[in-house]
Protein backbone atom coordinates (compact mmCIF):
# COMPACT_ATOMS: atom_id res chain seq x y z
CA UNK A 1 0.00 0.00 0.00
CA UNK A 2 1.08 3.35 -1.05
CA UNK A 3 1.64 6.36 1.18
CA UNK A 4 -0.68 9.05 0.16
CA UNK A 5 0.76 12.46 -0.96
CA UNK A 6 0.41 15.35 0.56
CA UNK A 7 0.30 19.28 -0.45
CA UNK A 8 2.23 21.26 1.80
CA UNK A 9 0.98 24.89 1.43
CA UNK A 10 3.00 27.98 1.81
CA UNK A 11 1.64 28.95 5.40
CA UNK A 12 3.89 25.56 6.51
CA UNK A 13 7.05 27.41 5.65
CA UNK A 14 6.18 30.61 8.06
CA UNK A 15 9.40 30.05 9.77
CA UNK A 16 12.44 30.01 8.09
CA UNK A 17 13.90 26.22 7.98
CA UNK A 18 11.78 23.42 6.04
CA UNK A 19 12.29 21.36 3.10
CA UNK A 20 11.70 24.11 1.09
CA UNK A 21 13.67 27.47 0.87
CA UNK A 22 11.60 30.39 1.80
CA UNK A 23 12.45 32.13 -1.45
CA UNK A 24 11.21 29.55 -3.58
CA UNK A 25 7.39 29.72 -2.53
CA UNK A 26 5.65 31.25 -5.64
CA UNK A 27 2.87 33.30 -7.23
CA UNK A 28 -0.05 30.43 -8.10
CA UNK A 29 -1.94 30.93 -11.47
CA UNK A 30 -4.19 28.68 -11.63
CA UNK A 31 -5.53 27.41 -15.73
CA UNK A 32 -7.45 24.86 -17.14
CA UNK A 33 -5.93 23.46 -20.22
CA UNK A 34 -2.21 23.52 -22.06
CA UNK A 35 -3.03 26.84 -23.95
CA UNK A 36 -4.26 28.29 -20.84
CA UNK A 37 -1.41 27.22 -18.77
CA UNK A 38 1.14 28.50 -21.22
CA UNK A 39 -0.65 31.42 -21.98
CA UNK A 40 -0.76 32.80 -18.19
CA UNK A 41 2.92 31.71 -17.63
CA UNK A 42 3.89 33.70 -20.82
CA UNK A 43 1.89 36.54 -19.64
CA UNK A 44 3.15 36.72 -15.93
CA UNK A 45 6.75 36.49 -17.56
CA UNK A 46 5.45 39.55 -20.11
CA UNK A 47 4.64 41.41 -17.15
CA UNK A 48 7.61 40.82 -14.98
CA UNK A 49 10.82 41.83 -17.65
CA UNK A 50 14.53 40.76 -15.99
CA UNK A 51 16.50 37.71 -15.40
CA UNK A 52 13.58 34.99 -14.31
CA UNK A 53 14.25 32.07 -13.16
CA UNK A 54 11.55 29.40 -14.43
CA UNK A 55 10.99 25.67 -13.34
CA UNK A 56 8.12 23.46 -15.22
CA UNK A 57 7.59 20.77 -12.82
CA UNK A 58 5.75 17.56 -14.94
CA UNK A 59 7.51 19.59 -18.02
CA UNK A 60 6.79 15.73 -20.08
CA UNK A 61 8.74 16.70 -23.51
CA UNK A 62 9.38 19.60 -22.91
CA UNK A 63 7.32 22.20 -25.28
CA UNK A 64 5.76 24.10 -22.87
CA UNK A 65 9.74 24.21 -21.66
CA UNK A 66 11.12 25.30 -24.34
CA UNK A 67 8.04 27.93 -25.13
CA UNK A 68 8.99 29.46 -21.78
CA UNK A 69 12.74 29.60 -22.66
CA UNK A 70 12.37 31.80 -25.60
CA UNK A 71 9.86 33.85 -23.40
CA UNK A 72 13.19 35.09 -21.09
CA UNK A 73 15.98 34.70 -24.13
CA UNK A 74 17.96 37.98 -24.03
CA UNK A 75 17.18 38.71 -20.32
CA UNK A 76 19.73 36.21 -18.99
CA UNK A 77 17.11 34.43 -17.33
CA UNK A 78 16.90 30.29 -16.82
CA UNK A 79 14.66 27.74 -17.67
CA UNK A 80 14.29 24.48 -16.46
CA UNK A 81 11.64 21.09 -16.63
CA UNK A 82 11.86 18.26 -15.00
CA UNK A 83 9.36 15.08 -14.84
CA UNK A 84 9.60 11.77 -13.12
CA UNK A 85 10.13 9.85 -16.09
CA UNK A 86 13.95 9.58 -17.43
CA UNK A 87 12.99 8.32 -20.59
CA UNK A 88 10.10 11.41 -20.97
CA UNK A 89 13.39 14.13 -19.83
CA UNK A 90 15.71 12.17 -22.37
CA UNK A 91 12.95 12.54 -25.14
CA UNK A 92 12.44 16.44 -23.72
CA UNK A 93 16.21 16.84 -23.75
CA UNK A 94 16.66 15.70 -26.88
CA UNK A 95 14.08 17.70 -28.72
CA UNK A 96 14.42 21.06 -26.72
CA UNK A 97 18.16 20.61 -24.69
CA UNK A 98 19.31 23.73 -26.44
CA UNK A 99 16.76 26.10 -25.56
CA UNK A 100 15.75 24.52 -21.77
CA UNK A 101 18.05 22.48 -19.02
CA UNK A 102 15.80 19.24 -18.23
CA UNK A 103 16.21 17.08 -15.24
CA UNK A 104 14.39 14.55 -13.70
CA UNK A 105 12.51 14.46 -10.06
CA UNK A 106 9.38 13.57 -8.28
CA UNK A 107 6.92 16.38 -8.12
CA UNK A 108 5.87 15.82 -5.02
CA UNK A 109 9.64 15.24 -3.36
CA UNK A 110 10.61 18.66 -2.68
CA UNK A 111 14.07 17.93 -1.16
CA UNK A 112 14.56 16.20 -4.25
CA UNK A 113 12.96 19.07 -6.43
CA UNK A 114 16.02 21.89 -4.15
CA UNK A 115 18.60 19.11 -5.27
CA UNK A 116 17.70 19.05 -8.87
CA UNK A 117 17.08 22.76 -9.30
CA UNK A 118 20.63 23.12 -7.90
CA UNK A 119 21.97 20.70 -10.27
CA UNK A 120 20.87 22.04 -13.52
CA UNK A 121 21.59 26.13 -12.50
CA UNK A 122 25.50 24.15 -11.86
CA UNK A 123 25.66 22.62 -14.57
CA UNK A 124 23.49 24.53 -17.50
CA UNK A 125 24.84 28.37 -16.64
CA UNK A 126 21.84 29.25 -14.01
CA UNK A 127 22.85 32.26 -11.85
CA UNK A 128 22.05 31.36 -8.12
CA UNK A 129 21.40 35.25 -6.94
CA UNK A 130 18.03 36.04 -5.15
CA UNK A 131 18.17 32.64 -3.04
CA UNK A 132 18.74 30.89 -5.87
CA UNK A 133 15.11 29.04 -6.12
CA UNK A 134 12.82 29.80 -9.17
CA UNK A 135 10.69 33.30 -9.71
CA UNK A 136 8.34 31.54 -11.54
CA UNK A 137 7.32 27.74 -10.93
CA UNK A 138 4.67 25.86 -13.59
CA UNK A 139 3.22 22.64 -11.78
CA UNK A 140 1.71 20.39 -14.70
CA UNK A 141 1.19 17.23 -12.66
CA UNK A 142 -1.95 15.70 -14.22
CA UNK A 143 -0.91 12.15 -13.76
CA UNK A 144 -1.12 11.04 -17.67
CA UNK A 145 2.38 9.43 -17.40
CA UNK A 146 4.24 6.90 -15.37
CA UNK A 147 7.79 7.26 -14.19
CA UNK A 148 8.48 4.96 -16.97
CA UNK A 149 6.96 7.34 -19.79
CA UNK A 150 4.31 5.81 -20.61
CA UNK A 151 0.93 5.96 -20.34
CA UNK A 152 -0.77 4.98 -16.56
Amino acid sequence: QQTPRQLVLPEAFAAEEGPVPRAWLPRVIPAVGVKEYRAAARSWLDRHPGRQRVLEIGCHVGTSTALLAEAVQGRGGFVAGVDVSRSIVERATALHGGRAAFGVADAWDAAGLVRVWGELQATHGGDDEAGGGPTLLCLDVGGVSSAQGELD
